[in-house]
């Protein structure tokens, strides 16, 4: 009895982590997201073809991870900002350093920055053609092949979160 249990109990984890795996994309996440949350977004390639422009408006670009992921590995020049600061002290800490910039919000997958700019832009309004959240994240922008950094240099790799969402990054060969 105990065996046919633990087939039992593998033959589910099995059929979870499929499930998981080609249901649960990067892909369809990034639109539930843009559904819950809806905030400008961008996506990593126009970010990055921005960035390179010659003419291109200057960027802030804030990580809303936690600081570990950060550590790990971010976009440079990135600032890490804690996800659950109160808009108005954001404001307060960074408001003269956005004027006249786009900022761009990012995390592991768009769910914790979208969250974020959502609440800066219900605290200010005017400043909404300038906040953007960049669609998919940190794992999106490392997919693509972009380089990541941290204290070190250019990193290798990227903070998963979890087990479950770092099923989302693809491995660098």
């Amino acid at each position: 009895m105990k065996i046919i249990i633990w087939l039992i109990l593998i033959a589910v984890a099995v059929a979870a982590l499929l499930v998981w795996r080609y249901v649960f994309t990067l892909d369809t996440i990034e639109k539930l997201i843009e559904k819950s949350h809806p905030v400008p977004n961008i996506s990593v390639d126009t970010f990055l073809a921005e960035l390179a422009s010659a003419d291109s408006v200057e960027y802030l670009v804030f990580d809303t991870r936690e600081p570990e992921e950060f550590q790990r590995s971010h976009l440079k020049a990135a600032i890490q900002v804690n996800p659950n600061i109160n808009p108005e002290d954001f404001l307060k800490k960074y408001g003269d350093r956005i004027a006249g910039k786009k900022v761009v919000f990012y995390c592991s997958i768009g769910a914790r920055s979208s969250v974020l700019a959502e609440k800066i832009l219900q605290n200010a309004p005017d400043i909404a053609d300038t906040v953007m959240n960049l669609r998919g994240g940190v794992f999106r922008w490392y997919n693509r092949g972009y380089p990541v950094y941290n204290t070190r240099g250019q990193a290798n790799d990227v903070h998963p979160y979890n087990f479950f969402w770092g099923k989302l990054l693809k491995t660098r060969r």
